[in-house]
């Protein structure tokens, strides 16, 4: 589904950062309904091949050698709102934003029936 193949530019290591957070925040804004949340699920355990390729990213991203941004707010309003490229933006900034997302996705998922993301 095309869940899954949103999830791959997660696992997948040959993808800019910032295709990894457009990604991410893509699963993020699915994750919020209900019905979507286990339509997600249901794509993301599909295949056990594809479960462990995507959770290996979230895990990957997650335990980035990177530090975290200071600004966090600063770099998602520029992100969002700007019409300029994320190169603007450093890679620990983007860093920062994709396991702030990962993060975001799981605590939203918490709020649904399980099965969930999280």
């Amino acid at each position: 589904g095309v869940y899954l193949n949103i999830a791959r530019f997660v696992s997948e290591h040959d993808f800019s950062l910032d295709v990894v957070l457009t990604s991410i925040r893509i699963l993020c804004a699915a994750s919020r309904s209900g019905p979507m949340q286990r339509n997600l699920v249901d794509v993301l355990t599909s295949s056990q091949e594809a479960s462990r390729d995507v959770l290996h990213g979230f895990v990957t991203h997650l335990e980035s050698g990177e530090p975290e941004a200071d600004e966090e707010g600063e770099v998602e309003d520029f992100i969002a709102n700007s019409e300029a490229d994320t190169d603007d933006v450093t890679s620990v900034q983007l860093v920062s934003s994709i396991r702030h997302h990962i993060v975001h996705l799981l605590l939203v998922s918490l709020n649904h029936r399980p099965p969930t993301v999280a």
